[in-house]
């Protein structure tokens, strides 16, 4: 057994510590469909927010596809990190949306 927040002190291998919100990771998993998640906060990224594609879309109601249309024509501006991993900016994605303007009679 290591010293140090992650360390097991009880009987359940899935319990989690108190100093990482006290979840366990079954719980977790459930949450994150099926997947144990950590949450890392770097310094200098805390202020940023970035999204993937599918919680974009549900987000605004514009499809994936619509969305990557949008990349592919620079108007969508894109972070890769990884081959197939791509996030994008919650406030470029609102920026696409533009107000519909309305005649008052």
């Amino acid at each position: 057994m290591l010293p140090g927040p992650f360390s097991q002190s009880s009987s359940d291998p899935d319990k989690r510590p108190a100093a990482c919100g006290g979840e366990t990771r079954r719980r977790m998993r459930r949450a994150c469909g099926g997947m144990a998640t950590t949450t890392r906060t770097a310094t200098a990224m805390s202020s940023r927010r970035y999204e993937t594609l599918a919680a974009a879309a549900d987000r605004t109601g514009i499809s994936v596809k619509t969305l990557r249309r949008r990349i592919a024509d620079g108007s969508l501006p894109a972070y890769r990190t990884g081959r197939r991993i791509i996030r994008v900016s919650p406030e470029e994605v609102d920026g696409l949306l533009k107000p519909v303007p309305s005649s008052v009679v």
